[in-house]
């Protein structure tokens, strides 16, 4: 089997149920929500770690609880994480109407220094 390395960013997404897709400027009340981690270099490396392969990840990673779902995830999947760093957190929050349609926000603030993570 291989050995991968990815590079990417992970988030934890936060997924809004609504009633109808809403309008600018408009307040919405969710119905529903939940959470999921992901990024498709962290998605990836699941899924190739699944089929047999030594996986292993740079990313910059939460410095903050918000964390915990993704690194468990990938503790689950014995991605190394040695290339990582960790930041204070990128989210990204989905809105999805009852028309499947979606609204995507990515909001991510890098202001402290960031540290490895071991």
């Amino acid at each position: 089997m291989a050995r991968i390395l990815a590079i990417g960013t992970t988030t934890l997404d936060l997924i809004f149920t609504l009633s109808r897709y809403p309008d600018e400027d408009v307040e919405l009340r969710a119905r529903g929500l939940r959470t999921s981690p992901g990024g498709n270099a962290a998605n990836t490396l699941v899924v190739l770690s699944q089929l047999g392969h030594t996986c292993a990840f740079g990313c910059v990673l939460a410095d903050g609880h918000e964390a915990t779902p993704i690194l468990e995830r990938l503790a689950r999947h014995q991605i190394n994480l040695t290339a990582c760093r960790c930041v204070p957190w990128p989210t990204a929050d989905l809105m999805c109407s009852a028309e499947s349609r979606r609204r995507l926000t990515d909001d991510c603030a890098l202001s402290r220094p960031a540290r490895v993570h071991r």
